[in-house]
């Protein structure tokens, strides 16, 4: 698999992992955001066995979760903005920018955690919310 690849895998899985923060900052409870996944479940856009058993592990097991610095680099390459990043990772404007340039002096090879197979549910989860939240838009 090429670095390009990889970077994209690993970006899906960062998107799902703060996605999942902010349902369960709304929910205030792991259960409830299960629940809330098996809800939208209806639409039939996503196996809700697989992303609940992705969600557990990304919101509880720590080699799931992404590193500041992948946030801050793949984020700041997928032209994600740079507030959302800061709000995400907590960093102060100099750390960020620090961490920027490191990148652009030594590229950093960031492997996803997942195989291809459960990406791709991640991401059929993901491009599903993005519908939902235009609904109305």
């Amino acid at each position: 698999m090429n670095e390009d690849k990889m970077h994209e895998q690993r970006w899906i899985e960062i998107q799902f992992y703060y996605l999942l923060k902010d349902i369960l900052a709304m929910t205030q409870d792991i259960f409830k955001t299960l629940d809330w996944i098996d809800a939208l479940a209806i639409s039939n856009a996503y196996n809700p066995t697989y992303i609940k058993q992705y969600a557990m592990e990304f919101l509880q097991t720590p080699w799931v979760q992404p590193s500041k610095e992948e946030v801050v680099v793949l984020g700041h390459n997928n032209r994600m903005p740079i507030a959302t990043i800061k709000r995400w990772t907590g960093l102060h404007n100099k750390t960020f920018y620090n961490i920027l340039e490191r990148s652009r002096e030594e590229t950093p090879l960031f492997m996803p955690r997942y195989k291809t197979e459960q990406i791709s549910e991640i991401q059929n989860f993901l491009t599903f919310f993005e519908k939902l939240r235009r609904l109305g838009a």
